[in-house]
């Protein structure tokens, strides 16, 4: 009778044990969520360090510390996505984002200025072709110009450059254009000159 209790009890935990899956476990403290929330910020986990950060508040709904990392992480994680929007030439969808975003933390300063950056690169492509296709250096000077205005807020070392290169090209067109007249001028017939009454 022993044995076969024994087997029953032996049996018992054997099938318990087959039937429990094994789940993360979930914080017990609030110093084990800290060390999650903490644990996220610092492996760049945006999504993670949200969620954490949610739970927190939850606890202390009045640590501001808190509230600023969230702010923080979500207009990290919505800035993230306008650039891989911008990437995908989705720029009305990053603009889009950023509106979201903004309108959710208003007091945010940075986020206004990459809007008016995103909205400047809606532009950039006719700019650019107007420069491309600008056919007198006075017509090359103002779309350089009007570029360089358009897309100020966007300015980067290749910007500049192109920017660079394409004044020299406006240079060689106004030597260009001066040989030409020089050379128009030379085969204009001459006029005779006015005879004496």
């Amino acid at each position: 009778m022993k044995k076969s209790f024994l087997l029953i009890i032996a049996s018992g935990v054997i099938f318990a044990a087959a039937g429990c899956k094994k789940h993360p476990e979930l914080p017990r403290s609030r110093n084990d969520l800290v060390l999650r929330f903490f644990h996220s910020l610092k492996s760049n986990d945006a999504n993670s360090a949200i969620a954490q950060g949610r739970k927190l508040l939850a606890m202390e709904p009045t640590n501001t510390f808190i509230i600023q990392i969230i702010e923080v992480q979500e207009c990290n994680q919505a800035v993230l996505t306008a650039q891989q929007k911008i990437n995908a030439g989705d720029i009305n969808g990053a603009l889009e984002i950023l509106r979201e975003c903004r309108k959710k933390y208003p007091e945010n300063n940075t986020l206004p200025q990459l809007y008016a950056q995103v909205n400047q690169l809606r532009h950039a492509k006719s700019l650019l072709l107007a420069m491309e296709h600008a056919d007198t250096s006075e017509a090359m000077s103002s779309a350089l110009t009007a570029t360089r205005a358009g897309l100020s807020s966007n300015s980067t070392k290749a910007l500049e450059q192109y920017f660079a290169n394409y004044e020299k090209k406006i240079s060689q067109r106004r030597e260009a254009e001066k040989r030409l007249i020089q050379q128009e001028e030379k085969n204009l017939p001459q006029a005779a000159p006015a005879t004496a009454k």
